[in-house]
């Protein structure tokens, strides 16, 4: 028996050395196999990559053109538009529309004293006569009554004018519950209070931004005169005409000249239209007294 077992010995150890020898080799090549794609595509990155920095050269060449174009000179022999002139003439046309628009700010302050002569009469004003004139005139809001000083003491006649302008003087009899008229009368004549109430409130609060306004507005006008001014002056364009870039390009970033001056009168004539549509509602108000008798009447039960 032992010696069955010595001759079977040197078979087992050739049988599990194959068997050994081909589990590794079907293991590598199982490993082969797998890493086969991703060496596949390290190479493709890998020349792709190459490839950029291939291109570097090109690349910089152009920044620099880039660069030199940025720094280049006005150069009338090459570009179509003569900028040496079209500068100045710039410069000119900025200025020229920015000084209007302070002057005729100014001018329509100035001109309304000689309006308001016409319209009350110079007599009535040195007798101030009606002598509530600042709460009637817009002037007032702006800083220049008519009537300076004021002949009435403890009054606030920029809010008076508010008041007046929004129609919030026009006061309607507040619906009464002993009221004895229909319950339709009733129930119109309360509908009709409620709109002309509404509106009027409406306008209050959109004129009552012309009060705020009017109590900042030598500094608010000495600020925007200011800052248009210098965003129109020449020696602004010529700056931009003739600094390096990143200056220039701070300096727009700032602020954009052209567009302030437009924005600020585009703002000045939104709050004109805003007061003007808030005065004609005012208006419909104040004809609305012509209606009310005959509701307030019907709806206490008169005839």
């Amino acid at each position: 028996m032992p010696k069955f077992f010595g001759k079977l010995k040197p078979l087992l150890t050739t049988l599990a050395a194959v068997t050994i020898s081909t589990t590794t080799c079907v293991s590598i090549a199982r490993a082969d196999a797998i890493d086969v794609p991703y060496l596949t595509n390290i190479q493709n990155y890998t020349n792709s990559i190459l490839s950029a920095v291939n291109q570097l050269p090109t690349y910089l060449n152009q920044i620099a053109q880039l660069a030199a174009t940025f720094l280049a000179a006005d150069a009338s022999s090459t570009d179509p538009v003569n900028w040496g002139t079209n500068w100045g003439n710039e410069a000119t046309w900025l200025s020229g529309i920015a000084n209007d628009d302070l002057s005729n700010e100014a001018n329509q302050l100035n001109i309304q004293q000689n309006i308001l002569n016409t319209f009350f009469g110079s007599a009535n004003i040195t007798a101030a006569n009606p002598q509530n004139m600042n709460d009637l005139t817009y002037t007032t809001l702006l800083g220049q009554p008519p009537l300076s000083p004021d002949p009435r003491s403890g009054v606030n006649a920029s809010m008076n004018y508010i008041t007046n302008a929004s129609g919030l003087a026009v006061k309607l009899p507040i619906p009464g519950a002993g009221w004895r008229g229909k319950q339709s009368d009733q129930q119109n004549y309360q509908s009709f209070f409620n709109t002309v109430t509404a509106v009027q409130t409406y306008n209050a609060y959109v004129l009552g931004r012309l009060y705020q306004d009017a109590q900042t507005y030598n500094n608010d006008y000495s600020l925007r005169k200011n800052l248009i001014q210098q965003s129109t002056n020449s020696n602004w364009v010529t700056s931009v005409a003739t600094n390096d870039l990143g200056w220039v390009l701070r300096q727009t970033l700032l602020f954009n000249s052209q567009t302030y001056v437009l924005m600020d009168q585009i703002l000045l004539m939104n709050k004109q239209i805003a007061a003007s549509l808030a005065m004609a509602n005012a208006l419909l108000v104040a004809n609305s007294l012509f209606a009310s008798p005959s509701l307030v009447t019907k709806a206490q039960g008169g005839t």
